[in-house]
């Protein structure tokens, strides 16, 4: 679409083109910007010089140019133009945004948020350039990258704010960082600061803050507050919300005020164990390392020592890819190395029966410039088990010739996410019990045994014991149980955890004390029996909008047992419940009273949705007839367009769906078996 006299001009200094610098060149910025969309940068950039030339240079023509430029990856050209139109316009807020953005393409990003705070700062107008929301975008991005994920959740909250809903690109990054590996859903917070106290000492302070923080000042913000820190007695709410802000400027010495804040006397330890985690992940000195390294060992006989492996029970074969990167020969066999092997099918299976991945082998034939040999890729705290687990094959290796350390992995992520194995064969209801057995054994036993942080030997266990290092233990185990690693850890370890080490529960916390109802760390120490039910429902969707499972079932938990609730309300709430981490079968017990409820309020939608639930839940548990019954009944309720939805993208993800078939053939009768002749195209795994 063609600007025109009203559109606001691309100086993006607020004001309309017919009354800025953009007046008498709208044809030209037509032109150009349309060369420019048309990927003919260099005549964009060609015509922007002889309007220039003609016209006299306007700030709105050196804007378009540097954005050309930055686009076109020219960050040098990019540079020399924003620094001229600085030096003509230095306060214009355009050319310090411009310069954050080739300040981060240099690998600036410290430099990059100062200069986008300088942008904000320069702004005196009521209203904030639209603009400005991509640069606090794409700087979210980076500091996201950096680990700075809170920080970047700001910057990304403030884009937002700015944009509303026309930019699904932010809405887009938040959700992409909730599934992140690096997840911590206690950094997902909506209310960051504290209202101040009336009457305090400090308010004003605080409120130009928090007015500061509600236009992107952050770091204008933090000047009030270091301010009211100085001149005024110390109080917590100054010291969080120091912290707060440092965090969200990513300033180094963040972890440091966070800590400031944990040690104020009589802090409720809930609040301290919280202000310690955020201390703990900004400079990340919980996570203790176990690099990954790799053993190479020489062979003599390739033939020979791939016969043992493959027919090694401790030796799994996997897959090997065709070629690799760097065009070097592919491994001709590659295995999983297991601690034992895998346990037959059996009635007193047992988790200790459990056979563990500790790490993969990978054989390579002689090379023009390196000899056979065998790689293995393990953690450094495994390497004696794998070494015993070489000694059980009947094979002679030498070495291992040398050890390089290739990955910097963190310790708490090598317990969590190691592979457990059972046999193939076993009933998914048991394999799922022993499973979640498997990990709840693992919380209580190896995790305690990880280092406590960088700044202290003990482990987390022996830390326990110490009455000052108390509030670091509940910070190091809400840590655990609060990382996308084991985001679906089961339900109630925590505290099973605090019952181990001897230590007394969190808090207590009030819910009408700040964020107890959307902080997923203080929310474990709630007192929900004093709770509203608008308040129970407040800590559930807190729950589910960070994707901390703990926090939504507690909520669905408290609100089924009160006897004032909407019970209209049971079938959407069992559902919901049953998606947070519970075992197969108890999943399934729940998404049947789910049903039953919405039966009894008479929802068809809810019915119909709790049966799309239980028949993706019988298929896991290869429940084959009872999924096909299932089939034939929710064509009862494939009228509702969200049941429809719902079951055709239960069946596309299956690989269940054939697209050319209507939803009434799918759901019309129940499918045959396997069968060449079936007129059927739903096909069930048998």
């Amino acid at each position: 679409m063609d600007i025109d006299a009203y559109h606001l001009c691309p100086c993006q200094s607020g004001n309309k083109i017919k009354f800025c610098c953009g007046k008498d060149v709208i044809n030209e910025l037509n032109d150009i910007l349309k060369k420019n969309a048309g990927g003919q940068v260099q005549a964009a950039l060609d015509q922007l010089e002889r309007t220039a030339d003609k016209r006299g240079q306007r700030d709105c023509l050196q804007v378009i140019k540097t954005h050309i430029l930055i686009s076109a990856n020219d960050i040098k050209a990019a540079k020399a133009t924003n620094a001229e139109f600085r030096e003509q316009s230095p306060s214009h807020s355009m050319g310090m945004q411009h310069l954050a953005l080739i300040e981060l393409f240099e690998g600036r990003l410290d430099d990059a948020v100062n200069s986008l705070q300088d942008a904000m700062d320069v702004n005196k107008s009521d209203e904030i350039p639209v603009a400005v929301s991509n640069v606090f975008k794409v700087l979210a991005g980076a500091l996201v990258d950096r680990g700075n994920v809170f920080a970047g959740l700001a910057h990304l909250q403030f884009a937002s704010r700015l944009r509303g809903d026309q930019d699904s690109e932010v809405s887009e990054m938040y959700l992409s960082l909730l599934q992140e590996w690096s997840f911590f859903s206690f950094l997902f917070q909506a209310e960051v600061l504290e209202d101040a106290p009336e009457g305090a000492e400090w308010e004003k302070f605080y409120s130009n803050a928090t007015r500061a923080i509600a236009r992107g000042q952050f770091r204008r913000a933090l000047q009030y507050l270091v301010k009211a820190e100085s001149d005024f007695p110390a109080d917590p709410i100054v010291l969080r919300a120091v912290a707060v802000v440092k965090t969200m400027l990513a300033h180094e010495d963040a972890g440091d005020a966070w800590r400031a804040y944990a040690n104020w006397p009589e802090l409720n330890s809930a609040f301290a164990a919280e202000a310690l985690a955020f201390a703990y992940v900004h400079d990340d000195s919980w996570a203790s390392k176990d690099p990954i390294v790799v053993l190479r060992y020489e062979l003599d006989d390739v033939a020979e020592v791939s016969e043992k492996l493959i027919g090694s029970k401790i030796f799994e074969p996997v897959e090997t890819p065709a070629s690799l990167p760097d065009g070097s020969p592919p491994p001709k066999h590659g295995f999983a190395v297991l601690n034992k092997p895998v346990a037959k099918k059996s009635d007193s299976l047992s988790v200790d029966d459990i056979a563990l991945r500790i790490g993969n082998a990978e054989i390579y034939g002689k090379q023009t410039d390196r000899p056979a040999r065998m790689e293995l890729w393990v953690s450094t705290s495994r390497i004696d088990q794998v070494k015993e687990v070489l000694k059980r094959i009947d094979v002679e290796l030498s070495g291992p010739v040398q050890e390089v350390v290739h990955e910097e992995s963190v310790a708490q992520d090598v317990l969590l996410l190691t592979q457990a194995l059972l046999p193939m064969d076993l009933e998914p209801v048991k394999a799922d019990r022993l499973l979640l057995e498997h990990r709840r054994r693992g919380f209580l036993n190896e995790v305690l045994d990880l280092q406590l942080d960088a700044d202290h030997t003990l482990s987390i266990r022996e830390a326990a014991k110490q009455p000052e290092l108390r509030n670091l233990v509940y910070a190091r185990l809400l840590i655990l149980v609060s990382n996308s690693k084991s985001r679906f850890a089961p339900q109630g370890v925590f505290e099973e955890m605090l019952e181990k080490l001897e230590l007394p529960p969190l808090g207590p916390v009030e819910p009408s004390d700040f964020a107890a109802l959307t902080s997923p760390l203080r929310s474990r120490a709630v007192d929900l029996s004093k709770a509203s039910l608008d308040e129970i429902q407040q800590l559930e969707m807190a729950g589910f909008g960070c994707n901390d499972a703990n926090m939504a079932a507690t909520a669905i938990g408290e609100y089924l047992k009160r006897e004032d609730r909407n019970k209209s309300l049971d079938a959407p709430k069992l559902r919901s419940l049953s998606k947070c981490g519970n075992s197969l079968d108890e999943t399934l017990a729940l998404v049947v009273r789910a049903k039953e409820a919405a039966d009894v309020s008479g929802d068809r939608r809810e019915a119909g949705l709790a049966l799309c639930h239980e028949f993706e839940v019988q298929l896991e548990l290869q429940n084959v007839e009872r999924a096909r019954e299932i089939v034939s009944e929710i064509g009862g309720y494939s009228s509702d367009e969200e049941v429809k939805f719902e079951f055709t993208r239960i069946l596309s993800e299956r690989g269940l769906l054939d697209e050319a078939m209507p939803m009434d053939q799918l759901t019309g009768a129940p499918p045959a078996p396997a069968d060449p002749k079936s007129e059927s195209k739903l096909i069930l795994p048998s």
